[in-house]
């Protein structure tokens, strides 16, 4: 006979069948018994019996529910596992969108110990190493020119010093004969400009005797170099004293301008003085 139940209740009805087998072998050895031994005065006791369903349906019928229990049960458990996995997606992506918002800022907001470098920070920091490398170089480079431009600075100024220690050596001998040259320069030009203004009184005297007249002669005189000159004028009488004024008014190489005051009739003859305004050349050769 082929059983076509399932694992789970081809095991409950075999169980069941050896149940009905056992039950019928305890039958049958009862049976012998009560045939070897009679049993005299003591009342047969009756024989409990046991129900047997010789129809398996309702056994059957369990089965099937308790199969369809287990696979609701294993649907709910399969479920709640798909809600689960579901869950876990749903967290994975929202880890992979924090990963990729803090990678473009820069922040990762995941925990310290799960926290995975991006392309961008690695690319950053490669790009900060080669930043410090050639900066370190370029300030290397320029110390090492700056170091070399102030040394040969350096030995420029030195050299220029002892050249002109050299120079002074060599002009100190000079510098005395340069103080003599500049002293008797000044010297040559005090003397230039006292020849310059010095006043030539043989021109006036020369020319004052040209233009005096006969019968008349010049006593005392006050006199300032390029400004004028006070003459007393003595004669005979008041004409000599007019042809003076004549003469000295017709000479425009020796007076400029000629002024008479104070003229006196006396028994000794005629007095008047004359402010005389010389021509600028008579002071000078």
């Amino acid at each position: 006979m082929v059983n076509l139940l399932p694992e789970e209740m081809k095991k409950g009805g075999d169980e069941d069948d050896k149940g009905f087998d056992d039950f019928k072998k305890e039958r049958k050895k009862t049976e012998n018994i009560a045939m070897t031994i009679p049993i005299k005065d003591r009342p047969t006791k009756k024989e409990k019996k046991t129900k047997v369903s010789l129809r398996p349906w309702g056994f059957i019928l369990k089965k099937i529910k308790k199969s369809k229990e287990s696979q609701e049960k294993r649907k709910a458990m399969n479920v709640k596992k798909g809600g689960r996995k579901a869950m876990n997606v749903k967290k994975e992506e929202e880890k992979r969108r924090e990963e990729e918002i803090s990678g473009g800022f820069g922040v990762s907001l995941m925990p310290q110990q799960t926290m995975i470098i991006s392309r961008v920070v690695r690319s950053r920091l490669l790009f900060l190493i080669v930043a410090i490398v050639v900066i370190s170089v370029l300030f290397f480079v320029s110390r090492l020119y700056g170091n070399w431009h102030f040394d040969k600075l350096k030995s420029r100024v030195e050299y220029l010093k002892r050249e002109i220690v050299l120079l002074e050596a060599q002009t100190a001998p000079l510098l005395k004969e340069r103080d003599n040259i500049a002293f008797l320069a000044n010297k040559a030009a005090e003397v230039k400009k006292v020849l310059k203004n010095h006043i030539y009184w043989t021109n006036f005297f020369d020319l004052l005797e040209t233009y005096t007249v006969p019968d008349v002669y010049f006593g005392d005189f006050s006199a300032q170099a390029g400004e004028s000159i006070r003459l007393m004028a003595t004669s005979r009488d008041l004409v000599s004293l007019a042809q003076q004024i004549v003469a000295f008014n017709n000479a425009p190489d020796f007076i400029k301008e000629v002024n008479v005051s104070n003229i006196q009739k006396t028994e000794k003859g005629a007095t008047a003085f004359f402010d005389l305004i010389l021509v600028e050349d008579v002071w000078q050769r």
